[in-house]
């Protein structure tokens, strides 16, 4: 007799670049129901490996949903995925999937603390290895490396040095301390139009603000994850 086919299920964590979420992605795989995400740390920062390959945390292409693949061998047990696409876009393929979303900071104090956050946690980090430093380009170039940015990779150097490499500066403090306040203005935290990751509670959705996630008061998104079936 045939086995039935199991159909992947879903536990994607959104959230805003530098926010934590690879790190409570990995937090919340561990709980029974879900399969134990794989990681490296790169000092304070976690760095997940989900079934995806990490395509939720690239820049949304035009043919995102051409790389969805279902291909893997699944269990009965939750896959969690970090991302960077909001709940919205991800529906438009996982509606009925569940959804935990870490919603932006809404004081000056708040804001302050995530932007030394993201310069502590991505730009002053490294990677362990020159593949990993070529998948670190790769997600935030969009591109591979040419041969010469190649060699200048198969160095030891810290992420906001790739990012000079990338805008083609030389890797100076000063130069990283730039592309960072440029970086950081652009993002939907730091704009007062903000409305990306502002979500509410819903059936399939449960949020945390990244206020309650950097204190570490997580006791009622794990009761509602605990819950799941």
């Amino acid at each position: 007799m045939l086995k039935p086919i199991l159909i992947p299920k879903f536990i994607f964590v959104c959230f805003q670049h530098g926010a934590g979420g690879e790190a409570l992605s990995v937090e919340i795989s561990k709980l029974k129901k879900c399969n134990t995400l794989d990681y490296t740390k790169h000092g304070p920062r976690t760095w997940s490996y989900d079934y995806f390959d990490r395509l939720f945390l690239k820049y949304p292409a035009k043919n995102w949903k051409d790389n969805i693949k279902l291909d893997k061998t699944s269990n009965e047990f939750y896959y969690v995925v970090p991302s960077h696409y909001t709940p919205s876009t991800i529906k438009e393929v996982f509606p009925n999937d569940i959804f935990v979303v870490i919603t932006a900071p809404k004081t000056t104090e708040g804001m302050n603390n995530l932007k030394k956050r993201i310069f502590d946690h991505v730009w002053l980090t490294k990677h362990n290895t020159l593949q990993e430093k070529i998948g670190f380009y790769i997600e935030e170039a969009g591109k591979k490396p040419s041969r010469d940015h190649l060699k200048k990779l198969n160095q030891d150097l810290l992420n906001g040095e790739i990012y000079c490499i990338i805008r083609g500066v030389k890797p100076t403090l000063t130069n990283m301390k730039k592309l960072f306040e440029k970086s950081v203005s652009q993002t939907y935290y730091f704009k007062k139009e903000n409305e990306r990751f502002d979500y509410i509670n819903e059936k399939n959705l449960f949020t945390i603000s990244y206020k309650d996630f950097v204190t570490n008061k997580k006791e009622n998104l794990f009761k509602f994850l605990t819950k799941l079936t």
